[in-house]
């Protein structure tokens, strides 16, 4: 959960940094809104055939390409296409984690405690990831790219590490 959300809360910042009109920049936000409601439905479906985890891997995989693909964006028809991929992409990193839970408890008594357990634990990353990209913003003068290098870089390493531990659990 730490990187999921960088791009939700800087997405307006990069693109006035690219000098996109500001309208522009702010409708950004809820395009991404509007493709995360979308790229919630299919994953799910594809966990109840193919199994969560199973599912949840690639997305998580995916969800690091675009990350690191963010700062190659230089204008505003690129950062539409890259916003509403992420938007659907990410989708699935915020509806899987419950449905993947349910699935892997055998035992329903537990499974309020295993969910509160997983969220308590998300919560520390959702909690540092965006202040940690907000710290790796740096001045470059109005060049955007290079100013957002790091909290892109970051949001997406930390994603790529997700993605290990999930392959590798």
């Amino acid at each position: 959960m730490a990187s999921v959300y960088v791009p939700y809360f800087y997405i307006q910042k990069y693109a006035l940094q690219l000098h996109i009109n500001g309208e522009m920049a702010f409708y950004l936000l809820s395009m991404m809104n509007a493709t995360s409601l979308i790229g919630r439905l299919g994953p799910n479906w594809l966990a109840d055939r193919f199994g969560g985890l199973n599912i949840m891997a690639p997305t998580c995989f995916f969800t690091a390409v675009i990350l690191f693909l963010w700062r190659l964006v230089d204008n505003p028809a690129g950062l539409i296409v890259i916003a509403l991929l992420y938007g659907f992409i990410s989708g699935g990193m915020i509806s899987l984690p419950p449905s993947t839970i349910a699935n892997l408890t055998s035992k329903r008594a537990e499974l309020g405690t295993r969910m509160g357990l997983a969220y308590s634990i998300a919560a520390f990353g959702g909690l540092i990831g965006n202040p940690i990209a907000g710290a790796c913003l740096r001045d470059h003068a109005g060049d955007a790219q290079r100013e957002f290098q790091g909290p892109w870089f970051f949001a997406g390493a930390f994603m790529l590490l997700a993605t290990g531990c999930l392959v590798f659990t």
